[in-house]
């Protein structure tokens, strides 16, 4: 669904189920917006953090009210159920860097798709998304993510039993990923060259 977001880009900063139903609830058009009950769970403030709301002010009714910022067209990110978590430093450190691990495992369940016929995609949840938040936590760059889902689809196509490893887990940890990433990319005219998957690389959007 599209709305009229502020110009700070939301795909940066993804937001919670209840404030992305919030957000659909919001009034919209210029001027000072007033709700008689302020939303449970402070998702006002979370609206306000990404630029989606600004002026946010509270009666001592419980009502609240606000503006919306100069609109431009944008897309708002929306923020899948990830189930439970193996610990709060695995929910936070997948949460830092959410907006590019969905993307990137978007990017992970095309290559399987074209590898491993058949294969369902790999859903998005804490534990699937830690091993890639890891790399990033650890410096590595999206590109250098990219290439090593590049560099094991290609494996799978050499050595098709391998293509039970072609998870979001394994290639993602440290010593499988660094000795993926040391391997010399493969360019056409080469023996085992495989191209690239076009994707958009962004964020996933709500429309």
């Amino acid at each position: 669904m599209t709305k009229k977001l502020s110009a700070h880009d939301p795909g940066l900063s993804p937001l919670s189920d209840a404030a992305y139903r919030a957000y659909l609830a919001l009034p919209e058009g210029p001027g000072v917006h007033h709700l008689k009950q302020d939303p449970p769970g402070d998702v006002l403030a979370e609206l306000e953090r990404a630029g989606l709301i600004c002026d946010l002010t509270r009666n001592l009714f419980g009502g609240a009210s606000f503006r919306l910022p100069s609109p431009i067209a944008a897309v708002l990110v929306r923020v899948p159920d990830l189930g439970k978590p193996a610990s709060k430093a695995k929910a936070q450190l997948v949460e830092r860097h959410l907006a590019l691990c969905l993307s990137l495992l978007d990017r992970l369940n095309a290559e399987r798709g074209l590898v491993l016929r058949g294969a369902g995609d790999i859903r998005p949840t804490y534990a699937s998304l830690a091993g890639i938040a890891g790399r990033l936590d650890a410096g590595h760059t999206a590109a250098d993510c990219e290439a090593v889902i590049r560099r094991t689809a290609a494996e799978v196509r050499r050595d098709p039993s391998a293509g039970r490893w072609f998870d979001s887990v394994t290639p993602f940890r440290e010593a499988n990923f660094q000795r993926r990433l040391d391997q010399p990319e493969r360019t056409p005219g080469r023996p085992g060259y495989s191209p690239p998957v076009a994707h958009d690389g962004g964020v996933r959007r709500v429309r």
